[in-house]
């Protein structure tokens, strides 16, 4: 696994820039329509703000911090997961209903991709991965 994390660093590195460009647009979503946070809400916004510190000190190829780099690691694997029980939480219904019309939901193939990619990312900054790492 270390060796895959090393071997695509600049993918995990641009992958932080896009999930944060992600999270602040949700965030100014959420504040427009909703005008209230809840409990995933303050998590996607720690993480914003963590990864943005430390997509900073990988830009200015500084070494990182270890604490914010565990905090980021935890929130984003809070929140793939926080996506993965939500959608797995929904009425069987829906399912069936979406086999019998033998349609394919490619929404919800996009929605598991994403928390897939979430968790990834969430072990790569929860272990600590760094490209000058010798572990």
């Amino acid at each position: 696994m270390k060796q895959l994390y090393a071997s695509s660093y600049p993918f995990w590195v641009t992958s932080r820039a896009l999930l944060i460009i992600v999270g602040l647009a949700d965030l100014w979503r959420i504040c427009i329509h909703y005008h209230n946070f809840i409990n995933t809400d303050l998590l996607l916004l720690l993480f914003v703000i963590v990864s943005s510190i430390i997509f900073y000190g990988e830009i200015k190829k500084s070494k990182p911090n270890m604490i914010l780099k565990y905090v980021a690691g935890l929130a984003a694997l809070g929140l793939g997961l926080f996506i993965v029980y939500y959608k797995l939480s929904e009425p069987e219904d829906e399912w069936l209903r979406a086999m019998n019309y033998n349609k394919f939901d490619y929404k919800k193939v996009l929605v598991y991709i994403f928390a897939a990619w979430l968790i990834l990312f969430g072990l790569f900054d929860f272990f600590k991965f760094d490209i000058d790492s010798e572990n």
